[in-house]
């Protein structure tokens, strides 16, 4: 249940009924991250969930996430109000997904910079069809979505159907993802991406497009601008690759995706784009505490950094 249920009057009665609680036998918060991302400001019930330790003292309680930095970590602890924790850690590196950054045009161009990826995208699918790679396309607002969707649409033409020149929506091989879209429209999208060869191929999305997707089919995740966190980076890049399959997590970026006045920007973020020599999923992994990486593969094959320098060696 959302934490804003839990929080209802109706369902706080129950809970604090002393036959319902001689029956809860563990709590759980999944995604707990979300309390730091969103608690402070946006949904305020986020914050209070360590309410539910203190109103079931004598049970276990588990709290799970995939990204979470050890300060984090020890942060969640206390707003969660746990004592005598038990840590099950592993190290987030997903050796499988190829991690590539790339410069844009500056945002003077303020549709053109997405133009010249727009092209090769539209290129890639025309040639490839069904054997594109199942991608997401992460975009940072409503707007530039929209004109990526309506430059595919446009482009595409016949060719964003399969068979080629259906019109029936669901039939399309291109589509977006965004909270305002139709429900049913939103439930075809993750029901199409959740199977092993799907018919679409390709979404455009908002960060709508979230926490609880397990779609196994997706190899590629574009970011059109780099996220706010190293957080939020790798919980969307950990979305590619879910069956082991090789997959690429690449990332565009200019000076003022990275500028100070950008709300919400994470210091760690800035850092990792502007590193054009080390290792990204060194970096990456060190933010969340570890020293090592899970790849021990071709370094052309872990990050476009180390793809560079090992071709400059050459």
């Amino acid at each position: 249940m959302h934490p804003e249920t839990v929080f209802n009057k109706e369902v706080g009665r129950m809970m604090r009924n002393s036959r319902f609680r001689d029956l809860v036998c563990c709590t759980v918060v999944d995604e707990v991250h979300m309390i730091s991302e969103w608690g402070t400001e946006f949904r305020k019930c986020f914050e209070r969930l360590g309410e539910l330790t203190c109103l079931f003292p004598n049970i276990p309680h588990l709290a799970l996430t995939a990204t979470a930095s050890p300060n984090a970590i020890s942060s969640l602890i206390e707003t969660l109000q746990m004592r005598n924790t038990t840590r099950v850690l592993a190290n987030p590196d997903r050796p499988n997904i190829y991690i590539e950054q790339k410069e844009r045009l500056s945002n003077i161009h303020k549709y053109e910079k997405y133009d010249a990826i727009l092209c090769d995208i539209t290129q890639e699918i025309k040639e490839k069809k069904s054997d594109f790679p199942v991608t997401i396309m992460y975009c940072d607002n409503l707007e530039s979505l929209g004109y990526c969707f309506q430059y595919l649409t446009y482009e595409l033409g016949k060719d964003a159907y399969i068979p080629v020149g259906s019109s029936d929506p669901e039939n399309r091989i291109v589509a977006q993802y965004h909270k305002d879209y139709t429900e049913n429209m939103k439930l075809h999208i993750i029901n199409e991406l959740r199977k092993e060869t799907p018919k679409l191929r390709l979404v455009l999305a908002t960060v709508a497009l979230g926490m609880g997707l397990n779609a196994p089919s997706i190899s590629r995740i574009v970011h059109m601008r780099p996220p706010t966190t190293l957080e939020k980076y790798l919980q969307e890049i950990g979305r590619a690759g879910r069956n082991g399959q090789k997959a690429v997590a690449k990332c565009y970026f200019n000076n003022s995706d990275i500028a100070k006045n950008r709300k919400g920007l994470d210091n760690a973020m800035v850092l990792y784009i502007k590193n054009n020599e080390t290792c990204l999923r060194l970096q990456l992994v060190q933010h969340f505490g570890y020293h090592n990486t899970l790849f021990k593969g071709d370094p052309t094959n872990c990050c476009s950094n180390c793809r560079s320098a090992a071709e400059q060696k050459v």
